[in-house]
Order: C-alpha cells, then sequence, then structure tokens
C-alpha cells in the first residue's frame, strides 16, 4: 500500500517546496516513514526529491522517539512499539514551520471468516460462458461502521496463469483489491483471479483518511484538485492499518 506523489496541483496555489509525508502504521512493525517534496507536473517535474537529514519525531502516545534517516527520505526507529488503541503523534521542523499529524492505530478486524478455503478456475476455451464456480463470501465484523479493504495476492514463488498470455508484458498482476468499504462483506468470483495457486487475503482496517485519499487517488487523474491530508501545514497521509489474514487456494476446474 504507497501513496501516488504524483498528483497534479494547480501552479497558482500550490508550492513544489511542500514537504509529503507517506506512513503507515501497523501494530508488530518497524515503523517507518517517507518524507518528500511536493511534484509538480505542469511545471515539468518528474523526478521524486526526497528530504533528507530532518529531526523527526514520533509519539507512540507515551513517550516522544526521534526517528534516523536511512536516506532516500526514509525514517525509522526500531525501538518504537506499536500497538493497537495507541494515538500516535508526528511532528518535524521544515522552512521554518511545524509538520505534525496524529492518528489512531485501529483494532484488528474481528470475525474475518470465509466460506471456503478453495476455488475453481479455469481458462476461456471459446466454447460458449462456462459454468461458474460458486464464489467465495467473506464476511466480518463491523457494527461501527468502519472502513475496510480486501487485498488478494497470489503467493506462489511460480505462479501459473488461469489463461494463457504470449506476452510478458501483457501478464496481470498476482495482486487485486477492492476500494475502502464500510461493509461487513465480499464476495471472491473465479473470474478475479487470474493465477492459480495458494492466495492470501489481507482485510485491512482502516481509517478515515487513508479511505479519502483513496477515493481521490483513484480517480480521474485530470483532475486538479489539492490532495485530502491529514497533515499539518504539509501534505500526504501519517495513518495507522490493522489486518487479519486468511488463505485461499485456486485450483483448475476438473
Amino acid at each position: 500500500m504507497a501513496l501516488a506523489a504524483c498528483q497534479k496541483i494547480q501552479l497558482q496555489t500550490a508550492d513544489s517546496d511542500v514537504a509529503v509525508v507517506e506512513a503507515y502504521i501497523t501494530p508488530g512493525n518497524q515503523l517507518s516513514l517517507k518524507i518528500f517534496r511536493q511534484l509538480m507536473f505542469e511545471n515539468g517535474d518528474t523526478t521524486i526529491t526526497y528530504i533528507n537529514d530532518l529531526e523527526v519525531q514520533v509519539s507512540n502516545g507515551n513517550q516522544w522517539f526521534t526517528l534516523s534517516n536511512q536516506d532516500s527520505g526514509i525514517y525509522v526507529n526500531p525501538a518504537i512499539q506499536i500497538e493497537s488503541g495507541m494515538l500516535c503523534s508526528l511532528a518535524f521542523e521544515y522552512k521554518g514551520e511545524t509538520i505534525s499529524a496524529e492518528t489512531n492505530i485501529p483494532t484488528k478486524p474481528e470475525n474475518f471468516s470465509s466460506s471456503a478455503v478453495s476455488i475453481e478456475a479455469f481458462g476461456f476455451t471459446g466454447n460458449g460462458p462456462p459454468t461458474m464456480s460458486e464464489p467465495i463470501a467473506l464476511s466480518w465484523l463491523n457494527p461501527d461502521e468502519d472502513y475496510f479493504l480486501i487485498v488478494v495476492e497470489n503467493i506462489e514463488d511460480s505462479p501459473t496463469l488461469i489463461e494463457d498470455i504470449n506476452d510478458d508484458e501483457d501478464r496481470p498482476q498476482p495482486v487485486f483489491r477492492n476500494t475502502p468499504t464500510q461493509n461487513d462483506n465480499q464476495d471472491l468470483n473465479a473470474r478475479m483471479f487470474s493465477y492459480y495457486g495458494t492466495h492470501q487475503i489481507i482485510l485491512f482496517k482502516l481509517n478515515p483518511e487513508y479511505a479519502a485519499l483513496y477515493e481521490q487517488l483513484s480517480s480521474s487523474s485530470l483532475d486538479i484538485t489539492a490532495p485530502p491530508t491529514n497533515i499539518v501545514n504539509g501534505l500526504g497521509i501519517f495513518t495507522g492499518i490493522n489486518s487479519d489474514t486468511l488463505y485461499v487456494e485456486v485450483v483448475s476446474k476438473k
């Protein structure tokens, strides 16, 4: 899950020297964030400029930690322990202003389950539409109408295509996803899958700031609007995420 840095901004209102923050904070993983300058497409910008050598601090709700710069705009601190329910805060100085943000770390999705652990798939034969397998029904608890995102990824070392494709450039990606939803269920049908083998189904629980950014970046690139952000005096996203994972096997229809 990555932030698209190529948001188109009007030159009359935009500033190319604005700090953009990209941080997705998950329990149990090392806290890492990236800081770079805003791209200006109308001004001919095509290369991301990373911002290094900042004194970046993050709080886990109990104490503040200083992050170390690993070049390429990446800042980390493995000592920060992230847990569900924490309120995390960010702060650093840039161009005479304090850049800041805060986010809650969501709880893990509850009762994530699937109606099956395998699904039959088959390539197009040209002999008319095939009989489809029953879709896999995914469900989880969502009494508060929180945001969730499903990501499905083939995890085979050398996955086999369901349909033969001769041109490697046309090979589909081994991963697909839905848009953030406030529902508590989703179906996966056989035609969504491009490869046989084992797939991991990751259910991400999101904060509203991620859902807003995802919606904006999924819209037309012709939209000349300021992107949504939860960064004060900057752009980008500083957000907590939690997840649970199931597995499904895509097999050849006999």
